[in-house]
């Protein structure tokens, strides 16, 4: 009798288990209840924002449910996102001295949102958010405060474009002449767009410092008012234009200029109460005017526009 013999040959099988700290997801969600161990998940959130980040694919939202500090900072932004405080009081505290609220630090091509957050310094933090690399950065709807440097600082190394709309920038060091609320800066043959849209800068340093070379920035229906120093100081080859701003009890100057290259373009504004309406540094510049702007009730008031721009 002949016995079938089998060869029982052993089969491994090897089993992936993906936890859920190793996937990245296109919407993740953050809440004060939450805990980073989780998946980021609406049901699962997470706690911070930079446990958030972790889990995020690029081009990705990250949502923030309710009210709550998500920090702390440094947080600092590799790639493209949008990050939404969903209408709540969603903060970034920057406590340790030194520390950025949130650093871009992006591809070329990135484009970084922010919207709806409030970013906090107190009073040791040095910038709200510091724009290093990327290609857009958009800040709408938020509250930057109580930095020592600035609170916003766009030093772009490539042609970059900046947008800043419905935002309330205040109490950037006013102690310092040297601090700003919002700060450009680049170097040669960087070509660079901002925005800035709907915004008030309070009690800052100076409020718009612009020391760019070949930096293009339209101002609008903004308020830059009660800072130590100027509204807006431009230097460099910076063109700035303003339409229908309010400048008002800036200590030294409305608006100056101190560069042979500096110019700004100013339409339908209105400058008063600062200690001059507009100033030329002894590097010179130029303040274009249309012609519709109230410059008055400044302790001094005799610079007057370099040049004039017809409306058509």
């Amino acid at each position: 009798m002949y016995r079938a013999r089998f060869a029982f040959i052993p089969i491994v099988i090897s089993i992936v288990i993906l936890t859920s700290s190793s996937l990245l997801f296109a919407q993740t969600w953050i809440s004060a209840s939450g805990s980073d161990t989780n998946s980021c998940t609406y049901a699962y959130p997470c706690r911070t924002l930079a446990g958030a980040l972790a889990k995020t694919s690029a081009g990705g939202r990250i949502n923030m449910i309710g009210s709550g500090e998500f920090g702390p900072g440094p947080v600092t932004i590799t790639q493209a996102v949008t990050i939404d405080g969903g209408g709540g009081l969603a903060s970034i505290l920057a406590s340790s001295s030194g520390a950025n609220g949130i650093t871009v630090s992006a591809g070329a091509s990135d484009i970084v949102i922010l919207r709806g957050l409030r970013i906090e310094g107190v009073y040791t933090g040095q910038t709200g958010v510091d724009f290093q690399s990327g290609g857009s950065l958009f800040v709408e709807d938020c509250s930057i405060s109580s930095f020592t440097v600035y609170g916003i600082s766009f030093e772009p190394n490539l042609s970059n474009q900046l947008f800043i709309s419905n935002t309330t920038i205040e109490n950037i060091n006013p102690g310092s002449t040297s601090s700003a609320g919002i700060y450009f800066s680049a170097t040669g043959k960087v070509k660079s767009a901002v925005t800035v849209n709907k915004t008030r800068v309070e009690g800052c340093g100076t409020g718009l410092l612009a020391k760019s070379a070949g930096l293009k920035a339209l101002v609008s229906d903004s308020i830059i008012s009660g800072n130590t120093a100027h509204g807006i100081s431009v230097q460099g080859s910076s063109l700035v234009s303003t339409e229908r701003c309010i400048l008002a009890n800036n200590g030294k100057a409305g608006i100056t200029v101190n560069s042979s290259g500096a110019t700004v373009i100013i339409n339908n504004d209105t400058i008063v109460n600062s200690g001059y309406g507009l100033l030329y540094g002894s590097a010179g510049g130029s303040i274009i005017s249309t012609k519709t702007n109230a410059i008055t009730q400044n302790t001094n008031n005799t610079a007057v526009p370099s040049g004039t721009v017809a409306l058509e």
